[in-house]
């Protein structure tokens, strides 16, 4: 996998596609670009360049020191510099919506932005229903931490899944520093509010949320709606947090309709 080393880290990045737009995804908590493997061949197959990167604290990406909410954005600024991205389609995904509102309403970066989707994510921090607990090795626990993520009625039908991403995260956090790291991106945006930056995103914005998020409530995505001018709001029913889990096909094809 191509790195690219900036200020205290080495970014770990992947780009699908040969030629057309441009689009970048950015994840969540903890989650690596792994989660958009799907996703990158559906758009690179419509046409489009795709760039997804592990964010600070998550994947494959190295820190040297801590980080905060800046680093995160100068991170994804600096891949599109050095891959000469001039302009793009940008896709955030709960804490990455963070990173893609600031970046999208940022003065140094609003042009670059030519279309926004905020995927399960707010303006607020103060929104987010996480568990304050520190990730355990034991998978048990980690189940537990893990079920609000998850409609109720999607846990009934895939048990396996919610098993196996505790036994990964167990694993991870037993090996080396994943609650640390975890623990990082939270300061990075605790307390966080991107009202004001909201109010000056220009770029046509998709805003995408379940109806069952637990996490972060589906009220976020109508305020969210409510501050972007022109924005759009899809509501994905019964459908918790994790939309790339819970709804894939439906989340892909509200993507690729709204970059068409």
């Amino acid at each position: 996998m191509p790195h690219l080393s900036v200020a205290n880290a080495v970014l770990n990045y992947e780009t699908w596609g040969d030629s057309g737009a441009w689009v970048t995804l950015v994840n969540g908590h903890c989650r690596p670009l792994n989660d958009f493997r799907m996703l990158g061949r559906r758009l690179t197959a419509c046409g489009f360049r795709v760039l997804a990167l592990d964010n600070r604290g998550a994947g494959l990406t190295q820190t040297t020191a801590a980080f905060g909410f800046t680093d995160m954005l100068a991170d994804v600024a600096a891949l599109w510099d050095y891959l000469e991205i001039g302009t793009t389609a940008l896709l955030g995904i709960s804490m990455g919506g963070f990173i893609a509102q600031a970046l999208a309403g940022g003065e140094a970066t609003q042009s670059r932005v030519s279309r926004l989707f905020l995927v399960s994510t707010a303006m607020r921090q103060a929104l987010i229903g996480r568990d304050r607990r520190p990730w355990s090795a034991d998978v048990a626990e980690v189940e537990e931490k893990l079920r609000p993520y998850f409609s109720a009625a999607f846990l009934d039908r895939n048990r396996p899944l919610l098993q196996g991403m505790a036994k990964q995260i167990a694993k991870a956090v037993k090996q080396g520093q994943f609650d640390e790291l975890s623990q990082q991106q939270i300061a990075a945006v605790r307390d966080l509010d991107l009202t004001e930056t909201a109010s000056r995103i220009r770029a046509p914005t998709h805003i995408l949320h379940g109806a069952a998020d637990d996490i972060i409530p589906l009220a976020a995505g109508v305020e969210l709606q409510a501050h972007i001018k022109g924005g759009s709001l899809e509501v994905f029913p019964n459908a918790g947090h994790l939309l790339l889990a819970e709804a894939p096909q439906a989340l892909y094809a509200a993507v690729i309709k709204g970059l068409t």
